[in-house]
């Protein structure tokens, strides 16, 4: 898919070039008529597959679904442009990476069952996204209140392929102060994936069986931030998430 917006505007349109017959009774030449309508009207919307990949599709369309369902679960959805600190030192952002595992952290302890989403290589601001331009001459996409503007200018800078890039994140999730299961979790789960020629990075964490600790206390998400649980709290937090659990 190229263009949602365009896609939803042409659907809605495209009811009115055509009759639809009453009771139920369409000839085969009408069924026809009305699918070629339909595919002359909606065909601009969409762009041809390159890599043979299904994959591709569906993260594609997973994505995009990430950037507008973020308006309404908040807590379940959280957006970073880079690894790296917006300086031109092209240093990775040990404080940025800090935060969005205390985040991944948090999604499982706020809402079980649930899965959550850390997606990096989008901007949340306009100005983000002209910086990183700035930098590194990349150009954004913009969809819905977000920028696409990828990671592909960070692997470039701080690993020599996209291989290399994917263990120098493994070993830093590895080296965190995080429940083991969720941290091997979090490793198997995040991927890449292309999106209009821009590559972006998801972080995936289900609820598994207890909750998530990081760096010694346990978080959870109020709207789109990150809060620790307080200490006199635990007792009623984990009776909550036992009960809650898996189903």
């Amino acid at each position: 898919m190229k263009d949602r917006a365009e896609l939803t505007t042409a659907l809605r349109k495209v009811g009115k070039k055509f009759d639809v017959s009453t009771g139920g009774n369409w000839s085969a030449k009408q069924r026809s008529e009305v699918v070629e309508i339909i595919v002359s009207e909606i065909s601009s919307c969409f762009i041809d597959r390159k890599d043979g990949d299904p994959a591709t599709d569906l993260w594609t369309t997973q994505f995009e679904n990430l950037l507008y369902q973020s308006l309404t679960e908040q807590q379940l959805y959280d957006f970073k442009q880079g690894f790296l600190i917006l300086d031109g030192t092209h240093k990775l952002d040990e404080k940025s990476f800090s935060k969005i595992m205390r985040t991944l952290a948090a999604m499982p302890n706020t809402k079980q069952p649930s899965r959550g989403y850390v997606v990096v290589g989008v901007a949340d601001k306009e100005a983000t996204a002209k910086t990183v331009e700035a930098l590194y001459g990349v150009s954004s996409l913009k969809r819905g209140n977000f920028y696409v503007v990828g990671i592909d200018h960070e692997i470039q800078h701080i690993a020599k392929d996209a291989d290399e890039f994917l263990l120098k994140i493994k070993q830093k999730i590895g080296a965190e102060n995080m429940s083991d299961e969720y941290k091997a979790h979090i490793q198997k789960e995040f991927r890449f994936f292309r999106y209009n020629g821009k590559t972006v990075l998801a972080f995936v964490v289900d609820t598994l069986e207890k909750p998530c600790h990081y760096q010694g206390g346990f978080f959870q998400r109020l709207g789109s931030n990150v809060e620790p649980i307080p200490v006199e709290q635990y007792a009623t937090f984990f009776a909550q998430y036992a009960k809650r659990g898996l189903h």
